[in-house]
């Protein structure tokens, strides 16, 4: 069933999205005046439809998708009524530009739909990791790091990047992101006093891109803990955050799990950052029969975006994902 379910999903998806690009040829042959025999959704036999114009308005058989039949097409091997051949409606006889735009609209509606989807999903919010959208407080800092050369330690709040005011982490990682090798300031918040050290950031490749790091990580917070379990018990809470366990750092979420699978079941030292202050919780893992566990949830937040905000971050989310730009970076990507 589950297989039906997904195969099912799968073709009405990939229909949408070729109807969509076919629609866009469509809709700019109609404008510009072309002869356009058939627009179909589905290919093979004919079901049903109507005629607007010109064109047959059909669907057929099989849903995967449509066509669209110009007349004088290169590869309109068996035009539907060749009598008003001359009259300058065929594809060929209309300017090379008009030709181009034809051709480009079925990507364009592609990006469109593309777009639309990606703004209502904008708007109706999804969950992000909450340390996210915090204050940045630094979490972990890599040791030979230009974060740990400048004399940054976990707890340190991150207030401004080279002058710019940085609210939350996202702010503080989009300030350092785009300013790889570089040296700048750091105002920093440390046992609530305020000082100011000077950083020089490395360059990391993404996507073929240089970015900057300056070997950092956000707090890894705790966003449930279940009741019973052995976080429970040994006094764990929502909103904490992990800093270390047995005195590794935690970077990331997903590092908890592999610690504690390791753990065997004896106790494990967490190192807690709890509203300013690090204390230190013995837990012991308890195996409930898919491996040890501790009981916690990562903490995360629904974000979501205004109207405007939604159709631009949909823009430059479609924009980043571009297809030429995926294959060359494809390309010099090393195993």
């Amino acid at each position: 069933m589950d297989f039906l379910n997904t195969t099912a999903a799968f073709v009405f998806v990939l229909g949408i999205i070729i109807f969509v690009h076919e629609f866009g040829h469509f809709a700019t042959a109609k404008a510009f005046g072309m002869r356009v025999f058939v627009f179909s959704f589905g290919f093979g036999k004919r079901l049903l439809g109507f005629k607007w114009g010109e064109t047959d308005c059909r669907l057929s058989a099989i849903p995967l998708g449509g066509y669209v039949k110009l007349e004088g097409e290169a590869d309109d091997l068996v035009s539907e009524d060749t009598s008003h051949m001359g009259d300058g409606k065929d594809f060929t006889a209309r300017p090379r530009w008009q030709r181009f735009l034809v051709y480009l609209a079925g990507p364009v509606m592609n990006a469109v739909l593309t777009i639309g989807v990606m703004t209502v999903l904008f708007m109706v919010g999804f969950e992000v990791e909450g340390s996210l959208q915090e204050a940045p407080i630094v979490g972990a800092v890599e040791p030979g790091s230009p974060a740990a050369e400048a004399g940054l330690l976990p707890g340190d709040e991150i207030r401004s990047v080279d002058g710019r005011p940085t609210p939350t982490w996202e702010d503080a990682l989009y300030a350092v992101l785009i300013r790889p090798d570089r040296a700048f300031p750091l105002r920093v918040r440390r046992a609530g006093q305020e000082l100011e050290v000077v950083v020089r950031s490395t360059t990391l490749r993404v996507r073929n891109e240089s970015v900057g790091s300056i070997g950092v990580t956000p707090l890894v917070r705790i966003g449930k803990v279940n009741s019973g379990s052995p976080g429970a018990a040994a006094g764990l809470q929502a909103d904490d955050a992990i800093l270390a366990i047995d005195g590794k750092p935690i970077r990331s979420f997903a590092d908890i799990p592999e610690r504690v699978r390791g753990a065997s079941g004896r106790p494990l030292v967490l190192s807690i950052y709890r509203q300013g202050r690090v204390i230190d919780v013995s837990v012991t893992p308890r195996d409930d029969g898919e491996g040890p566990r501790i009981g916690i949830a990562q903490k995360t937040v629904v974000r979501k975006f205004g109207p405007a905000a939604a159709v631009a971050e949909a823009t430059r989310w479609t924009w980043s994902m571009r297809p030429w730009r995926a294959s060359r970076s494809g390309a010099n990507q090393k195993p």
